[in-house]
């Protein structure tokens, strides 16, 4: 049975455990409206519950209904959270489900004026634990049932998340001005000294499903190489990456895939995945094979394609996903700002938190510089982090 959390004016907010989705047709309906928002970059929730338990932890709806309504196969606003349990040196650890996988996360209301319930619902779940830690990573600063939570949890910590680059071109638009005069200057000499290396190369743009597919594996093995050679966990290792092959074909599948290549000589030098939603372009996945910075193949991928796209009138938006580097600053002219916000449930246990991230921070800063300033070492990471991908 569902758990009442809270009541406000006509609406209800409840707790529904993960194990109790297979007695309602709830988790159809929140498919339905994650696909409608993000419908290129949503996880659906069997998949959210897989990464919950993968953590440890339980995946919980907080669902927001009528007065009087028994069941909630039609939500009117609902949070997805992930509730890691207490132990001896932890406290009750609570998430926004998907976190490190969503370059967006939010709050989900189907009528705006459930806001109110639905953030008294999540503060009333939250302290029901005796300890505790919130953490809402990549939420938007507009978020209406985040100003309510505000009210509700007042100890709320809000810090800036990272930024979304994106670049948005006007209906109206000027011959060639895909991009900045200066990216634009940067495109052709690089296009240039491509020719005048004496390689072949050449840029496919792949938007039949069974070409995707048969790249897709070529994309898989650049993007290793570029994790080992950077001395990183390859995020897409084994069962994540069959994920991430799947969800890209079945994007394809829908005509919403496009993915694109740039050889030299016939090897695969850098690629670009992208999410077709409607009029906007969102990057899923690029890396760029290593020892071949300095033809700089990634800026003449990109100049390919952001050019073909501003031809056509229907592409509006590029999206080119979370984070901001020097190479999408200068594609960039738009940034959407994101929020990471954290609670406690006493000021001690902030504290200690506070204290343990600065001291992580400088671990790993002191681990990265011992890396770096070792070839050895760095062999051994990379030897470490390097792991097999099969191919589903």
């Amino acid at each position: 049975m569902s758990t009442l959390l809270a009541v406000r004016g006509h609406y209800t907010a409840h707790r529904l455990d993960h194990d109790e989705l297979g007695y309602t047709s709830l988790s159809d309906d929140v498919d339905a409206v994650l696909r409608s928002e993000a419908p290129v970059t949503h996880l659906p929730i069997d998949e959210l519950a897989k990464q919950a338990r993968a953590r440890h932890a339980d995946l919980v709806v907080i669902v927001v209904g009528r007065q009087g309504e028994e069941s909630f196969t039609r939500p009117l606003g609902f949070a997805l959270l992930e509730r890691r349990p207490a132990s001896p040196w932890r406290p009750v650890d609570i998430r926004l489900a998907g976190e490190g996988k969503l370059d967006r996360q939010s709050f989900h209301l189907v009528e705006p004026e459930v806001a109110a319930t639905l953030a008294l619902g999540v503060a009333t779940f939250v302290r029901r634990h005796r300890v505790w830690r919130l953490h809402l990573d990549q939420v938007s600063p507009n978020d209406p049932t985040l100003a309510y939570l505000v009210r509700c949890l007042p100890r709320l910590r809000a810090q800036a998340g990272d930024p979304i680059p994106l670049l948005r071109w006007p209906d109206e638009r000027r011959p060639g001005r895909w991009a900045s005069k200066k990216t634009r200057a940067k495109h052709r000499t690089a296009c240039r000294r491509l020719d005048e290396s004496g390689s072949a190369w050449r840029v496919h743009r792949l938007r039949n499903a069974g070409e995707i597919r048969a790249a897709l594996p070529r994309t898989l093995e650049v993007r290793a190489a570029r994790e080992r050679q950077l001395a990183r966990r390859d995020a897409f290792a084994d069962a994540a990456g069959q994920r991430h092959v799947q969800r890209v074909l079945d994007l394809a599948a829908e005509g919403n895939a496009e993915v694109w290549l740039l050889t030299l000589d016939g090897t695969l030098v850098t690629y670009v995945v992208v999410g077709c939603d409607d009029g906007k372009r969102v990057l899923v996945d690029s890396r760029m094979r290593p020892g071949y910075e300095r033809r700089s193949p990634g800026l003449v991928l990109f100049g390919h394609m952001l050019a073909t796209w501003y031809v056509d009138d229907a592409v509006r938006v590029v999206d080119f996903g979370r984070g901001i580097n020097d190479f999408k600053r200068g594609l960039r002219n738009e940034v959407e700002e994101r929020l990471c916000v954290r609670a406690w449930s006493n000021p001690a246990l902030e504290y200690a938190d506070r204290g343990r991230h600065v001291a992580d921070a400088r671990l790993r800063a002191c681990a990265r510089s011992v890396r770096d300033r070792s070839p050895l070492v760095a062999g051994v990471v990379r030897r470490w982090r390097a792991h097999p991908f099969t191919h589903p």
